[in-house]
């Protein structure tokens, strides 16, 4: 996926890197997070199903891409601890 500030800036259009220090909460919830959708194969397929439906409502914005998963990622963080 292509976001619209990739098309004005082509060396940007090919990777994402996301880099957190070792010892925050950020890394935390990512890995709380991978940890839970490894064993919980119903909550792949729903976050699966969710991010395809973002990539084909938003293939040239990342913005609403993230917004379109936004509801689906809050529910899962529910049901794995990471939010109330």
């Amino acid at each position: 996926m292509r976001s619209a500030s990739s098309r004005y800036l082509p060396h940007l259009r090919l990777h994402h890197l996301y880099v957190c220090p070792a010892d925050s909460e950020e890394l935390h919830r990512h890995l709380v997070f991978r940890d839970f959708l490894r064993t919980h194969p119903e909550a792949v397929a729903r976050y699966s199903a969710c991010k395809e439906d973002a990539a084909r409502r938003f293939p040239e914005d990342i913005e609403g891409y993230m917004a379109c998963k936004g509801p689906c990622i809050e529910a899962l963080y529910k049901l794995c601890g990471l939010s109330e």
